[in-house]
């Protein structure tokens, strides 16, 4: 699912901002949500996503140094490292651009989830005090994914944090697709299964007895009893064909 949102979401991005963005999967982690919170420094760029077709919220995170970097970049500036001091908060029109970047990160994360589960998921708001945005108890388990985002002259991370709870009712379709890998090695189950399907194919069968050209004149004078010559000598083989392909005599 990731590998998609990765290859999507830098499309995106490089389209947005005109110039190349290029994304890499850096670490998936398990942990509680209070520890992942006590980890973020102040400020902090994070939009809660509503998952309406899973329970729950999720948490995109752009680090302040990268946030303040895709401001610079929308704006026709040079993406220059830059932070702000610490406590001090966004602005609107930084938290507008930031907003805009997380609707295109939704687009490409629905389309990345359509083929396992629709998640329908949306914007709810961003905060940038990570003591207001309690989507978890901090004893529930997280899954926090980074992704190391690079521009042309900074770079920073992004996380997306998904409760354990949230995907817990469709993780039996998260592990489907090892379980069809693992059905493939059995050859035995395949050919069995292959073969009753190639058995139950209609396919057309075409023996050709002969042909010969005549005159429309010759043809409006035919009567009972009249015999057509064919090219087709009547001891030889015939073409047999399956499919307008020839495959045998006989």
């Amino acid at each position: 699912i990731y590998e998609k949102f990765m290859r999507a979401f830098r499309v995106s991005l490089s389209s947005a901002l005109r110039k190349i963005a290029t994304l890499n999967l850096a670490s998936t982690d398990f942990l509680k949500f209070g520890e992942f919170i006590n980890t973020l420094p102040l400020p902090t760029s994070m939009s809660v996503l509503r998952f309406n077709e899973l329970r729950g919220s999720a948490l995109f995170v752009i680090e302040s140094k990268l946030a303040y970097s895709l401001v610079d970049s929308f704006f026709g500036g040079t993406d220059r490292p830059y932070n702000k001091a610490d406590g001090k908060e966004f602005t609107p029109i930084e938290l507008s651009i930031i907003r805009k970047v997380v609707e295109l990160a939704i687009t490409d994360l629905e389309n990345a989830w359509a083929s396992v589960h629709k998640v329908d998921c949306h914007f709810v708001r961003t905060e940038v005090n990570p003591q207001f945005v309690g989507i978890v108890p901090p004893t529930d388990v997280v899954i926090a994914t980074t992704f190391d985002v690079e521009l042309e002259n900074a770079n920073g991370t992004i996380t997306l944090v998904i409760p354990y709870a949230t995907i817990e009712p469709i993780k039996q379709k998260l592990a489907s697709g090892f379980q069809v890998e693992s059905d493939q090695t059995d050859k035995k189950l395949w050919a069995h299964t292959l073969t009753e399907q190639l058995l139950e194919t209609e396919t057309e069968i075409l023996v050709r007895l002969g042909e010969t050209e005549i005159q429309m004149k010759d043809l409006m004078e035919f009567k009972v009893g009249d015999v057509i010559p064919l090219n087709q000598d009547v001891t030889g083989e015939f073409d047999v064909e399956v499919e307008n392909v020839k495959k045998f005599k006989s």
